[in-house]
């Protein structure tokens, strides 16, 4: 049984969507619960005491890595976010890192009255940046399986 393009578009919205709520409660456990020896900070901690052992001096790859960790973590709302709109609407990359602003600047405000969290200004250019490039990933697939079906159809 093969289900009409209208209604894979409405399952897929729906699917996007749950998907993202699910985001949302995991992103809210990972950077608004008091930190108390932050797994996620401890693992950066291990790969840039990694890195000083090969010569990296270990405060710039803790920086990085934990930038990188930043970026990664808004990625899927860049992602999730156009596609949890619907067919039909668009959210351009710009306007996901917009949005990823957004919610990076109220989450470092929620976090200077929790115990044991840090907010940096740093935390909200590589959350908006993971918006935004989570947006162009998506975009990037929606082209790649776009033109393969043009190229399909010889057209």
């Amino acid at each position: 049984m093969t289900l009409a393009p209208a209604t894979r578009g409405r399952a897929a919205t729906w699917i996007a969507r749950a998907l993202l709520a699910g985001f949302a409660v995991a992103l809210a456990l990972i950077v608004l619960l008091p930190s108390d020896g932050h797994r996620v900070l401890g693992l950066v901690h291990t790969i840039a005491t990694v890195a000083a052992e090969l010569g990296v001096p270990y405060r710039f790859a803790f920086t990085v890595i934990e930038f990188g960790a930043n970026i990664a973590l808004f990625v899927p709302l860049g992602v999730l976010l156009p596609l949890a709109l619907g067919p039909g609407r668009t959210l351009t990359p710009i306007g996901a890192g917009l949005v990823g602003l957004a919610a990076s600047l109220l989450i470092e405000l929620a976090q200077l009255g929790i115990p044991g969290r840090v907010s940096s200004p740093f935390d909200v250019l590589a959350n908006t940046l993971g918006a935004a490039l989570g947006a162009v990933l998506l975009a990037a697939v929606r082209d790649a399986f776009a033109g393969g079906s043009r190229g399909a159809r010889g057209g």
